[in-house]
């Protein structure tokens, strides 16, 4: 009792300092471009970051550099393996509204989720029932998107003393919140075995500059990627990518407006150098669309529309990791395929997904040569890497198209 009435009369006090304190924090560079980072690598794993916060990225001007970036380059160093982080970032965001916000995701295609929510509330001095019931329907949530359901890590609210802007008189009043909030987190965590509590107690600030930089991202990215390795279950993986929706795949697609248009140099480059790098016979940029395999950049071999049904990209597009066929006439599934006992005289094939800005897979960057050949992890990687920079000419190309 004497909680809610310390607390209501001190509301007042705290929505005047947030008010004031507003166009501070607008001030600060936030970063701009794609909301999504892609460590060197294969095999990614997939992580979305959703919040307020550490999430936002004050004081950088790209995920990169903030916090998206080094929890990629982290997690990589410690699983050997790729990884995209998506970011889905707001200010505003609290327990109240993140399922909202969630709902035009599709969870399903994410190995961990990374929640920073929690200050927006420590601010608000909201009781604690009301967070409680508000976080226990997130994790319901989370729960019951897909089978198996993305690992859900709960990042802690970091102690008030971290920031060091907060007027004094009201540091006592809102770490005592901040320190309920997580309390109540780690309780509600606690009964879930897809749901992970992380503490969150970055150094304490030493001045009152309000920029961040790529140093305090790195420190910050430490404290959750030991919690994040140790909750990912690679053997999940193929029971997250085995049920594609066509339909919503196809509509991606369409979205996209990339079918039937002419050549473009920056999808052409990119075939040529896929089929350079690797010295390869051809190379090309393909989509998937209803019943046909549609190229829209080949280089060194034939750019004719083909049947879906017999298309090694539509195998590549059923997975997130590299499509390789080392020898097709020892393949069953493609040994009698005209383009391998025909005159083209087909053997090898390396694909890797192309992505819509949703996670629909909707085509392919592929390689091929008319000889047998091996592939290594490190092509497939870099084979990735050049998949990824058709992905950013698509969506950019896409993103021109709906502001022009």
């Amino acid at each position: 009792m004497l909680w809610w009435c310390v607390s209501a009369l001190a509301r007042p006090a705290v929505r005047l300092w947030t008010v004031t304190m507003s166009r501070y924090w607008d001030a600060p560079p936030r970063p701009m471009g794609l909301p999504v980072v892609h460590s060197q690598g294969s095999a990614p794993d997939r992580i979305l970051l959703v919040g307020n916060g550490p999430a936002v990225g004050y004081g950088v001007l790209s995920h990169d550099l903030a916090l998206p970036g080094a929890l990629a380059r982290q997690l990589s160093a410690r699983t050997g393996r790729a990884a995209d982080i998506d970011v889905h970032a707001d200010g505003t965001l609290t327990a109240a509204t993140i399922i909202a916000a969630l709902g035009s995701l599709r969870l399903e295609r994410f190995d961990a989720i990374i929640t920073t929510i929690g200050f927006n509330e420590v601010l608000a001095l909201t009781p604690g029932r009301a967070w409680e019931n508000q976080l226990g329907a997130l994790i319901a949530h989370v729960e019951s998107v897909a089978r198996p359901a993305p690992q859900l890590l709960i990042v802690g609210v970091p102690p008030i003393e971290a920031i060091s802007q907060f007027p004094r008189p009201l540091r006592a009043l809102l770490n005592h919140q901040a320190r309920l909030i997580n309390a109540l987190s780690r309780r509600a965590c606690s009964g879930h075995a897809r749901a992970t509590f992380v503490p969150f107690v970055p150094p304490v600030a030493t001045d009152t500059e309000r920029y961040r930089g790529r140093d305090t991202y790195e420190r910050w990215a430490a404290l959750i990627v030991p919690w994040l390795h140790n909750r990912i279950d690679r053997t999940e993986r193929s029971a997250r990518t085995a049920r594609p929706d066509e339909k919503a795949r196809q509509l991606a697609l369409d979205a996209l407006g990339i079918l039937d248009t002419e050549p473009e140099e920056k999808f052409d480059a990119i075939a040529r150098t896929a089929r350079d790098l690797f010295g390869a016979t051809g190379a090309a940029i393909i989509f998937i669309d209803h019943d046909r395999q549609w190229i829209k950049s080949a280089r060194g071999m034939p750019n004719e529309i083909t049947p879906r049904a017999i298309a090694f990209c539509d195998v590549t597009i059923t997975g997130t990791e590299t499509f390789v066929v080392e020898d097709a006439t020892r393949d069953s599934r493609f040994r009698d395929h005209p383009l391998v006992r025909g005159e083209t005289h087909l053997r090898f094939y390396a694909g890797h997904a192309i992505e819509a800005s949703d996670g629909h897979r909707v085509g392919a960057l592929c390689i091929v040569d008319t000889e047998p050949r091996s592939f290594s992890g490190s092509d497939s990687a870099l084979l990735r890497s050049l998949a990824i920079r058709v992905q950013r000419e698509l969506w950019a190309r896409s993103e021109s198209d709906l502001t022009g």
